[in-house]
């Protein structure tokens, strides 16, 4: 059941497709590169990223580069909640029937989330699907 998009990123109904979870902690400019990655995909998407207090600059220059994007959502934790906490504090965030958790130190490639969403579509039967 795949959805027509305009070339903003952005369903039709301006729902997300795709909802990505970053958990954050001292990724210093490797967060906003991820991000800025993310943000240029075609697909539908909201990001979320989960900050475990981190103390470096990496909230600072993602905020920098890409906050004024409405698909980015930051939730500042004030501690390190390690990485399963991280992750289930930002998926109470995220709107899309898709979720994909990603570190902050991966660049998806253009059509990564394109792949990875109509292999969703194509295969009902996949609880979960991994991307290299």
């Amino acid at each position: 059941m795949s959805q027509c998009l305009l070339d903003q990123g952005a369903a039709l109904d301006g729902s997300p497709e795709i909802s990505v979870i970053i958990v954050n902690f001292n990724a210093g400019d490797l967060l906003a590169e991820s991000v800025g990655a993310l943000l240029e995909s075609r697909r539908a998407l909201d990001v979320v990223v989960s900050d475990n207090g981190s103390l470096d600059r990496s909230l600072e220059l993602a905020r920098k580069r890409h906050g004024g994007d409405p698909r980015l959502k930051v939730v500042e934790n004030g501690t390190n909640l390690g990485f399963a906490r991280g992750c289930n504090v930002a998926l109470g965030h995220a709107r899309a029937p898709y979720v994909l958790f990603l570190n902050p130190d991966c660049i998806v490639r253009s059509d990564t989330l394109d792949r990875m969403v109509e292999f969703m579509d194509a295969t009902p039967d996949a609880g979960m699907a991994g991307c290299v």
